[in-house]
Formats: C-alpha cells, structure tokens, sequence
C-alpha cells in the first residue's frame, strides 16, 4: 500500500477517498486500489475541495481548510492500516 502511494504522488496524483472498500486483493495476493472519482493531479498544490468518506478524512479536509492532498492520502492510509490491526476506526466513539 506505501509502495503505492509513493508512486502515485511521485506522479502528483493525490486519490483522496483511500477506503478499505477501495482496497483489493486479486486470488493471487496482489494489491490493486479502485475509485479514482474524486483523483486530483494536482496534489502538488493546496487543495479546497472537501471529499472522500466521512471516518477517513483528515481534520483539514472536514474542516473546509485548503489541504495537501498527498498528507490526506496518508492520513487515510493510517486510518486504513489502524481498522485492519485493531478491527474498528479510531475517532469514533465505541458505544
């Protein structure tokens, strides 16, 4: 998943709706990323537009604050990596 995210924003490309939904595994153990709807090739630059999935998102982003998108990729990315160690999301208040 890093190594994937080293080569997209290598490329300026920032995904910005990293989900475990939009993780796939293929039968032979490959990683693949799907949804490049709300993609950016601008990530070089502030970034204004609030999206993605609402318990993924990083503060700046759900705070309307102009953000850079590949840091919100890797907020996203510890959320996901946070969900698959522990088995539910931090931020959200367990009831």
């Amino acid at each position: 998943m890093i190594d994937f995210l080293k080569y997209l924003h290598d490329k300026d490309i920032a995904h910005r709706d990293l989900k475990l939904d939009n993780m796939l595994v293929d039968e032979f153990l490959n990683f693949k990323v799907a949804d490049f709807g709300y993609a950016s090739a601008k990530a070089g630059d502030m970034l204004d537009t609030e999206v993605g999935t609402n318990c993924y998102i990083a503060p700046e982003v759900r705070e309307k604050k102009p953000y850079d998108g590949k840091k919100a990729d890797i907020f996203s990315t510890a959320v996901i990596l946070y969900a698959v160690v522990r088995g539910n999301f931090p931020f959200i208040n367990a009831k």
